[in-house]
């Protein structure tokens, strides 16, 4: 597939920009800028070395594409959460996929964990919910439980025994 020449441009904005004020700065600091002027070129002299960084480095597909610019996506994931709870969806909001399920994949694309814990952020005391509770020291059911009863048997089986379903 052919880009068009533009998409480079706008591709590398932000490489361009920092190279262009570098120099900028640079005739500035030689024409008697001050400490000001200098201070400029040299953090505009470590954007630029980042950026060159940026192009030549495999790990992060995003970095190569988008010199400089690719790490505002990886500071704005960081501050993600303090974010995500005053203006956006919860983990388990998210459509097609959840949060808790697209961070899963996106850990096992990478080769890194891609283990879960089990548990829920869900409010399980919420109306609608309904579990099974595990016990060892079951009790026995109360005589005017709700439900309906079933009886059940198999084709081996004689005879027939009570059973009664959990969803009505």
């Amino acid at each position: 597939m052919h880009r068009a020449p533009y998409a480079q441009a706008v591709r590398f904005f932000v490489l361009i920009a920092t190279a262009a004020l570098l120099v900028l700065a640079g005739v500035a600091a030689l024409a008697g800028g001050g400490v000001v002027s200098l201070v400029g070129v040299v953090l505009l002299a470590v954007l630029l070395g980042v950026a060159i960084y940026d192009l030549v480095q495999r790990k992060h597909s995003i970095l190569r594409n988008y010199p400089v610019a690719g790490h505002l996506r990886f500071a704005f994931e960081a501050i993600r959460p303090e974010m995500q709870q005053y203006f956006i969806e919860r983990n388990y909001d998210g459509r097609p996929y959840d949060r808790d399920t697209r961070t899963v994949i996106y850990e096992r694309a990478k080769g890194i964990h891609g283990e879960q814990a089990f548990g829920t952020e869900r409010d399980m005391a919420e109306p609608g919910y309904e579990w099974l509770l595990h016990t060892n020291a079951a009790l026995d059911p109360p005589d005017d439980r709700p439900g309906y009863a079933l009886a059940a048997r198999t084709a081996r089986a004689r005879t027939t025994w009570p059973c009664s379903t959990f969803r009505r």
